[in-house]
């Protein structure tokens, strides 16, 4: 299966249905500004810096990615990405899209509820099911702080 690579920006995921980076949206009509959301996951987890190293030489790249998402991603969509590629911020980004689209989609189905950028942040923190844990509440007051400082600039 190939992906193509999407501008940030570009990425609209609406509620209960399956909008993706071709920005068509599902019933419901919930959009949520992914480009906005992404950038500001960005900026929380490495400040922009592409070639960030974290948690003590697990987490690679702007987005901090572990291992683990990598390889869910390569399950889920039959992708073949390798854990450098979170180094490379078009393949980060790629990664991290396709990520959020089945959790958060999966979020949705669960609960019939549209995933917010709360919940997408959650989940990027915490992992599929980040937004039931509490300790994730800081990391989206951050990801919130980010967002409105972009909103006002």
């Amino acid at each position: 299966m190939t992906f193509r690579f999407y501008p940030v920006n570009s990425w609209v995921c609406s509620a209960h249905g399956s909008a993706g980076p071709d920005g068509r949206r599902a019933r419901g009509g919930f959009a949520m500004d992914w480009g906005l959301v992404i950038l500001c996951l960005i900026m929380v987890e490495s400040g922009g810096n592409n070639a960030a190293v974290g948690d003590s030489g697990r987490a690679l790249g702007c987005l901090q990615i572990h291992a683990g998402v990598v390889y869910d991603v390569n399950r889920i969509y039959g992708t073949s990405f390798k854990h450098e590629d979170a180094k490379d911020r078009q393949k980060s980004v790629q990664i991290c899209q396709l990520y959020l689209r089945h959790y958060c989609h999966d979020y949705e189905r669960r609960t019939k509820k549209p995933a917010t950028p709360e919940i997408a942040a959650r989940i990027w923190n915490g992992g599929p099911i980040g937004f039931r844990k509490s300790a994730t509440d800081k990391y989206w007051a951050l990801v919130k702080e980010a967002m409105a400082a972009q909103k006002k600039g």
